[in-house]
């Protein structure tokens, strides 16, 4: 049990969100069979310790053991502003966390043959049109353009800076040359990914991950059901904000969701489910050293 305790004190302290959030923890460490109310107990104190500590108002957490799901809690409040408490079922915004539950969905249309890794991206999209308008908002005369590959994207050498910080978008150097985060890189592959199957994200991810793992909260825009759901986000000072209700998905950050929902497809990643052995591999081996 300590090696449970250890591990959520270094994810707690390693949160980057000061505010509401929600965590999944996957352990060995854990029996049902003898002591679980003491287990318990010791996972409260140590969480609601650590919360008043960093002035966290509020959390969700699942731990997994054995690769299922052992024991989800919700701890402090939604909000500041409305006391009403977090539950297992309260929804957060997932921010960059979409990206490998978008990157899962990819990887089962690469094992149907409807995606190849390694094709330039733009073979699949000839109608630059689509692209100009869809992604790039203009035209794009550097010509690295034509070399990005899905493979590019889904490990983060696309070449693209993460976000824009103009309305077109620069390359920042030779794809596949070296790491550099983007969130950018994901919504290109988002757009001809709708393109090849004809389909918005969030049917996609419906028909490939939601439904399949039983993510029944889980969406890539906002829903109406999160009304009442949904934790609020929090400034510094622990100040309510109003959440980002997204009409338009976003395959690199638009993703709403439950600690067990995001546990549901935890336990997918760790036993493989719905991939192929070798995609599973594929999806979970170092591809590129980060400097």
């Amino acid at each position: 049990m300590k090696r449970v305790t250890d591990h959520l004190k270094l994810f707690l302290y390693h949160l980057l969100v000061v505010g509401i959030c929600w965590i999944t923890i996957a352990t060995s460490g854990c029996s049902k069979d003898s002591g679980e109310q003491e287990q318990i107990a010791k996972i409260k104190k140590a969480v609601t310790g650590l919360m008043e500590k960093e002035e966290i108002p509020g959390l969700s957490m699942t731990i997994i053991k054995d690769g299922k799901l052992w024991w989800p809690e919700g701890f402090g409040v939604k909000s500041t502003e409305s006391g009403e408490p977090v539950t297992a079922d309260t929804v957060f915004e997932a921010c960059s966390l979409s990206k490998p539950v978008f990157a899962y969905a990819a990887l089962k249309l690469v094992e149907e043959g409807k995606l190849d890794l390694d094709t330039p991206l733009v073979n699949y999209v000839p109608e630059m049109s689509y692209l100009e308008k869809e992604f790039l908002n203009g035209k794009i005369e550097d010509q690295r353009f034509k070399k990005i590959t899905a493979r590019h994207v889904l490990t983060h050498t696309t070449g693209f800076p993460n976000w824009r910080s103009k309305k077109t978008i620069n390359i920042q150097f030779e794809p596949g040359e070296k790491f550099s985060y983007s969130g950018e890189g994901f919504v290109y592959l988002q757009k001809v990914v709708e393109k090849i199957t004809g389909k918005p994200l969030d049917d996609l991810m419906m028909e490939y991950v939601f439904q399949p793992l039983g993510m029944i909260h889980s969406s890539y825009v906002w829903q109406e059901e999160y009304e009442n759901l949904a934790a609020s986000a929090h400034s510094g000072f622990g100040f309510g904000k109003p959440l980002r209700k997204s009409k338009k998905a976003n395959g690199a950050a638009s993703l709403y969701t439950t600690a067990p929902d995001f546990a549901r497809f935890v336990c997918a990643l760790l036993t493989g489910k719905g991939l192929s052995e070798e995609t599973h591999r594929l999806m979970l081996r170092p591809h590129v050293t980060a400097h």
